[in-house]
């Protein structure tokens, strides 16, 4: 089964037609008699000879019923389509608002800062009261196990330096 031409084969086809149908009348041999080899008896034979006004008087291009052919021949090609005039319209800008007056303004003076606390309070240092080759007890009584040299580590798993009679935990 043929499938249907396409609008676009359409169209070529009518292109094709058009521009061979001058040739077909100059080699036609209807052409060299007296007969005109088409129906349209008024119009000379060859599209590329007309004037202007013989071309413009031909009719429009149009294709016959079954679309395979053009339906009158010679015609001329339809006039290019004029896009409308576009009507003119002003442009609405708004115009910009003013500039606002900068007000001066103080702003009221801040109060003074107090400084941060610090992040973690250092513990004072504790006096020691005895000291034996194990370790030494603190003023509380609390025994501090002997780590070498002056370090010492308290029951709570602090590390603790010993400074003469003082001793500072960390």
């Amino acid at each position: 089964m043929a499938a249907l031409p396409t609008m676009s084969a359409r169209l070529i086809r009518c292109c094709m037609l058009s521009l061979g149908a001058g040739m077909w009348v100059v080699s036609a041999p209807a052409a060299q008699t007296d007969k005109p080899a088409r129906h349209d008896a008024a119009v000379s034979a060859d599209a590329a000879t007309l004037s202007l006004e013989q071309y413009a008087r031909l009719p429009v291009c149009t294709l016959s019923a079954d679309g395979q052919h053009l339906a009158v021949q010679p015609c001329r090609t339809a006039p290019t389509r004029q896009p409308k005039a576009r009507r003119a319209v002003t442009a609405i800008i708004p115009a910009m608002p003013p500039r606002p007056v900068p007000r001066v303004s103080v702003a009221p003076p801040l109060p003074p800062l107090s400084p941060p606390p610090p992040l973690h309070q250092t513990p004072r240092p504790t006096p020691i009261t005895t000291c034996d080759a194990g370790g030494c007890y603190d003023a509380a009584g609390v025994r501090h196990t002997g780590a070498g040299g002056n370090t010492t580590i308290s029951p709570s798993g602090q590390l603790c330096l010993r400074d003469g009679v003082w001793l500072q935990c960390q």
